[in-house]
């Protein structure tokens, strides 16, 4: 819960979770942000500290937008809001 809560937060309606019951996981959608911006989201993540990792790798027909792995599964709860945080900030400087 802690994770929808902090992106709910954090990015509002900029993004969709999906697969939240998942447990380890979420698959989370940025609908306004074009597929070919995700390696630079990735890195500007990278740049403060949060890993994410792109989902288009495991289509067979990658998306058109954005859309990223997160995963939670060995984070404490503060790791989580500090990431979702980060994220976002990476997502404003694009």
């Amino acid at each position: 819960a802690v994770l929808l809560e902090a992106i709910a937060s954090e990015l509002g309606l900029r993004a969709c979770v999906r697969g939240a019951s998942a447990g380890l996981h979420v698959l989370l959608q940025l609908p306004q942000l074009d597929a070919g911006a995700t390696p630079r989201l990735c890195d500007a993540a990278r740049a403060r500290g949060v890993g994410v990792y792109p989902a288009a790798p495991f289509y067979a027909r990658p998306p058109a937008h954005a859309e990223l792995l997160l995963g939670y599964a060995a984070l404490r709860e503060d790791a989580i809001r500090h990431g979702v945080k980060g994220l976002r900030q990476a997502l404003d400087a694009l």
